[in-house]
């Protein structure tokens, strides 16, 4: 990070596009410290959400036939995040289904899930 700040600073007289940059930078180094967060065991590339997406919406939106509105999509993704892994509910959020209350939805697995 120090070495993309420094080679940075030359430009900053001159360019607001480096200004802003280097404020970006500042303001969000504790979510770009990448060597700490594989240290800690994390992952820290796209695939793993990518692929997670292409499960969730994949095989679940886009069968042979099907046809889908926001609200409706938005609705069987979060109760299949949530039935492919139960911890998602927290992530996911009551609005996705327009819902105010997490609780209203059934997330007990089935057996085999």
């Amino acid at each position: 990070m120090q070495a993309i700040l420094r080679a940075i600073e030359p430009h900053l007289k001159a360019s607001k596009q480096a200004r802003t940059c280097r404020e970006y930078l500042l303001a969000n180094q504790h979510r770009l410290d990448y060597p700490r967060f594989r240290r800690m065991g994390l992952c820290t590339s796209s695939g793993v959400v990518e692929a997670g997406c292409k499960l969730v919406v994949g095989t679940r939106l886009k069968r042979a036939g099907m046809h889908w509105t926001v609200l409706g999509a938005n609705a069987i993704m979060a109760l299949r995040a949530c039935r492919l892994k139960p911890p998602l509910r927290r992530l996911l959020g009551a609005s996705a289904c327009g819902l105010t209350d997490l609780t209203e939805l059934s997330c007990t697995p089935e057996p085999g899930l």
